[in-house]
């Protein structure tokens, strides 16, 4: 049996866009790959809202992703793939960061997971980088203040982490080809585009663990 980490934020976790509510089990898309691929495949589910790649936020505890991930990796040994999906929340205005910023995070946590010791003779896992769907403009006064200009450059950030995935020997995906934000937050996904990703994903799961 092949096993993946899916390792992700809100969009993983599966909230509900102008809600504080989450989709059911099996709306999320971790769920839905884990479907699709089947009996001979684990999918464990791991997300958080206002999860980071490597930012503590001041405002509300452990959402840095470098904290519980070498956990992660040792509670769940031995990984096959790891799929990170994170980025979206690094443009949060508490944290100023630019896109290349968001990329230096994400390929920290790469080089995390290429390099972390589980158990002697455990194999490396292979990692594949979610580049998150575009963070859209918004009505809605909390998100618009939450992620300011963020629209404006985020298309710049899906090429950095293909560019740094390439260099890390990692795989790459980019969401923004496939779901978008719904314009309700700006930022979280409709059930039918979360259900969506995770159908996405077969193809380049499978491909990657070569099944």
């Amino acid at each position: 049996m092949k096993s993946l980490l899916a390792f992700g934020d809100s969009l993983t976790w599966g909230f509900i866009p102008g809600t504080r509510a989450r989709y059911p089990f099996d709306q999320r898309w971790p769920n839905v790959l884990q479907a699709e691929l089947g009996a001979g495949f684990k999918v464990y589910e791991n997300a958080l809202n206002a999860r980071t790649t490597v930012h503590d936020n001041p405002f509300r505890d452990d959402r840095s992703g470098l904290r519980v991930l070498p956990v992660l990796l040792e509670a769940h040994a031995p990984l096959d793939l790891v799929i990170l999906s994170l980025g979206s929340n690094d443009f949060h205005t508490n944290y100023g960061l630019s896109p290349m910023h968001v990329a230096r995070g994400m390929r920290r946590l790469v080089q995390l997971v290429k390099t972390h010791q589980t158990e002697p003779g455990m194999p490396v896992p292979e990692v594949l980088v979610v580049s998150p769907p575009r963070i859209v403009r918004t009505q809605d006064p909390y998100y618009a203040g939450m992620f300011g200009d963020t629209h404006a450059v985020f298309d710049q950030l899906a090429p950095l982490y293909q560019a740094l995935a390439l260099e890390e020997g990692a795989h790459f995906f980019d969401a923004a080809k496939v779901v978008s934000a719904a314009p309700t937050d700006g930022i979280h996904l409709t059930a039918e585009d979360t259900v969506a990703l995770g159908i996405a994903l077969v193809a380049p799961v499978q491909t990657i663990l070569g099944s």
